[in-house]
Protein backbone atom coordinates (compact mmCIF):
# COMPACT_ATOMS: atom_id res chain seq x y z
CA UNK A 1 0.00 0.00 0.00
CA UNK A 2 1.34 3.39 -1.03
CA UNK A 3 0.54 5.20 2.25
CA UNK A 4 2.45 2.65 4.31
CA UNK A 5 5.39 2.79 1.91
CA UNK A 6 5.39 6.60 2.06
CA UNK A 7 5.34 6.64 5.87
CA UNK A 8 8.13 4.07 6.11
CA UNK A 9 10.28 5.79 3.48
CA UNK A 10 9.81 9.31 4.89
CA UNK A 11 10.60 8.23 8.44
CA UNK A 12 13.68 6.26 7.44
CA UNK A 13 14.97 9.15 5.33
CA UNK A 14 14.40 11.79 8.01
CA UNK A 15 15.74 9.61 10.82
CA UNK A 16 18.83 8.49 8.87
CA UNK A 17 19.76 12.05 7.93
CA UNK A 18 19.39 13.14 11.56
CA UNK A 19 21.44 10.20 12.86
CA UNK A 20 24.17 10.80 10.28
CA UNK A 21 24.39 14.43 11.45
CA UNK A 22 24.36 13.32 15.09
CA UNK A 23 27.35 11.02 14.59
CA UNK A 24 29.20 13.51 12.39
CA UNK A 25 28.81 16.03 15.20
CA UNK A 26 29.74 13.66 18.05
CA UNK A 27 32.73 12.23 16.20
CA UNK A 28 33.97 15.65 15.07
CA UNK A 29 33.87 14.71 11.39
CA UNK A 30 35.08 17.39 9.00
CA UNK A 31 31.86 17.27 6.93
CA UNK A 32 29.73 18.37 9.90
CA UNK A 33 28.41 21.91 9.86
CA UNK A 34 27.34 23.36 13.24
CA UNK A 35 23.56 23.41 13.52
CA UNK A 36 22.96 20.59 11.01
CA UNK A 37 21.95 18.10 13.68
CA UNK A 38 19.54 20.50 15.36
CA UNK A 39 17.97 21.47 12.02
CA UNK A 40 17.43 17.82 11.09
CA UNK A 41 16.19 16.91 14.59
CA UNK A 42 13.60 19.71 14.34
CA UNK A 43 12.60 18.48 10.88
CA UNK A 44 12.06 14.93 12.18
CA UNK A 45 10.23 16.11 15.31
CA UNK A 46 7.96 18.31 13.21
CA UNK A 47 7.12 15.35 10.97
CA UNK A 48 6.45 13.17 14.02
CA UNK A 49 4.33 15.68 15.89
CA UNK A 50 2.16 17.00 13.07
CA UNK A 51 -1.22 15.24 12.73
CA UNK A 52 -1.06 15.33 8.91
CA UNK A 53 -1.23 11.58 8.34
CA UNK A 54 -3.79 10.56 10.96
CA UNK A 55 -6.90 11.09 8.76
CA UNK A 56 -5.29 9.20 5.84
CA UNK A 57 -4.32 6.31 8.08
CA UNK A 58 -7.78 6.16 9.65
CA UNK A 59 -9.37 6.12 6.20
CA UNK A 60 -6.99 3.43 4.90
CA UNK A 61 -7.73 1.20 7.89
CA UNK A 62 -11.41 1.11 6.87
CA UNK A 63 -10.43 -1.00 3.87
CA UNK A 64 -11.45 -4.61 4.65
CA UNK A 65 -9.10 -5.99 1.97
CA UNK A 66 -5.83 -4.96 3.61
CA UNK A 67 -3.30 -7.70 4.17
CA UNK A 68 -2.45 -8.44 7.80
CA UNK A 69 1.05 -6.96 7.34
CA UNK A 70 -0.29 -3.69 5.91
CA UNK A 71 -2.97 -3.44 8.63
CA UNK A 72 -0.39 -4.00 11.39
CA UNK A 73 1.93 -1.42 9.79
CA UNK A 74 -0.80 1.20 9.50
CA UNK A 75 -2.05 0.54 13.02
CA UNK A 76 1.53 0.98 14.24
CA UNK A 77 1.82 4.32 12.48
CA UNK A 78 -1.58 5.37 13.81
CA UNK A 79 -0.40 4.67 17.35
CA UNK A 80 2.95 6.39 16.67
CA UNK A 81 1.27 9.60 15.55
CA UNK A 82 -1.33 9.52 18.33
CA UNK A 83 1.36 9.47 21.01
CA UNK A 84 3.61 12.02 19.30
CA UNK A 85 1.20 14.61 17.91
CA UNK A 86 1.40 18.13 19.29
CA UNK A 87 -1.71 19.93 18.13
CA UNK A 88 -0.82 23.28 19.63
CA UNK A 89 1.55 25.45 17.53
CA UNK A 90 3.18 26.78 20.70
CA UNK A 91 4.10 23.21 21.73
CA UNK A 92 5.89 22.67 18.42
CA UNK A 93 7.69 26.01 18.75
CA UNK A 94 8.81 25.10 22.29
CA UNK A 95 9.99 21.69 21.07
CA UNK A 96 12.11 23.34 18.37
CA UNK A 97 13.46 25.85 20.90
CA UNK A 98 14.44 23.02 23.28
CA UNK A 99 16.27 21.19 20.50
CA UNK A 100 18.22 24.36 19.66
CA UNK A 101 19.03 24.90 23.35
CA UNK A 102 20.21 21.28 23.66
CA UNK A 103 22.47 21.87 20.66
CA UNK A 104 24.02 24.93 22.28
CA UNK A 105 24.47 23.06 25.54
CA UNK A 106 26.10 20.16 23.70
CA UNK A 107 28.48 22.51 21.90
CA UNK A 108 29.40 24.21 25.17
CA UNK A 109 29.92 20.85 26.86
CA UNK A 110 32.08 19.63 23.98
CA UNK A 111 34.31 22.67 24.45
CA UNK A 112 34.95 21.85 28.11
CA UNK A 113 38.37 20.34 28.71
CA UNK A 114 37.73 17.24 30.80
CA UNK A 115 40.45 16.12 33.13
CA UNK A 116 42.15 16.64 36.45
CA UNK A 117 45.30 18.28 37.78
CA UNK A 118 47.91 15.69 38.74
CA UNK A 119 48.71 16.29 42.42
CA UNK A 120 52.39 15.38 41.96
CA UNK A 121 53.21 17.43 38.86
CA UNK A 122 50.46 20.07 38.98
CA UNK A 123 49.94 19.34 35.24
CA UNK A 124 46.46 19.04 33.72
CA UNK A 125 45.77 15.46 32.60
CA UNK A 126 43.01 15.06 29.99
CA UNK A 127 40.58 12.37 31.14
CA UNK A 128 37.02 11.21 30.50
CA UNK A 129 34.31 11.58 33.09
CA UNK A 130 34.11 7.78 33.32
CA UNK A 131 37.84 7.44 33.97
CA UNK A 132 37.72 10.10 36.66
CA UNK A 133 34.71 8.43 38.25
CA UNK A 134 36.65 5.18 38.35
CA UNK A 135 39.64 6.97 39.91
CA UNK A 136 37.40 8.49 42.60
CA UNK A 137 36.07 5.09 43.57
CA UNK A 138 39.19 2.92 43.19
CA UNK A 139 42.43 4.88 43.51
CA UNK A 140 44.51 4.11 46.58
CA UNK A 141 45.95 7.65 46.46
CA UNK A 142 43.65 10.07 48.31
CA UNK A 143 45.21 13.06 46.51
CA UNK A 144 44.48 11.46 43.12
CA UNK A 145 40.90 10.68 44.19
CA UNK A 146 40.44 14.31 45.21
CA UNK A 147 41.98 15.57 41.96
CA UNK A 148 39.63 13.38 39.93
CA UNK A 149 36.68 14.48 42.05
CA UNK A 150 37.59 18.13 41.43
CA UNK A 151 37.89 17.38 37.72
CA UNK A 152 34.38 15.95 37.71
CA UNK A 153 33.07 18.83 39.81
CA UNK A 154 34.30 21.26 37.16
CA UNK A 155 31.76 19.89 34.68
CA UNK A 156 28.87 19.84 37.13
Amino acid sequence: MELLNTLNRDYIELHTRKEDAFWANKMGLSNYKPGDFEKLEIELKTWMTTPTYIPSIREALKNKNLSDDVRVGLEGWQHFFRVNVMDHPQAQALSAELIEMEGKLGAARAAIKLGYTDPDTNVFVPSSNGAMSLMVSTSQDERLRKAAWNGQKAIG
